[in-house]
């Protein structure tokens, strides 16, 4: 699995590859190579929703999270 997203206003660019492991409602990235701070394993909530909808999102810090949402064309 690999990640790759690009800089965008005062957000530094991310990418990060590994494997990945589903446990119950979360998928943890099992980090291989990746440009910090993403050196870690990253653990996300991830749900389907509407069939090819697909959420995966950060635990809330700080009263914020950011969700990453994803559609099959």
């Amino acid at each position: 699995m690999a990640v790759v997203i690009r800089a965008y206003g005062s957000s530094p660019a991310v990418a990060y590859a590994g494997e990945a492991h589903v446990e119950g409602s979360r998928i943890r990235h099992v980090i291989r190579v990746g440009l910090p701070p993403y050196t870690e394993d990253q653990v996300r909530q991830v749900r389907l929703t509407g069939g090819a909808k697909l959420v995966l999102a950060t635990d809330t810090v700080d009263n914020r999270r950011v969700e990453l949402h994803w559609e099959r064309g």
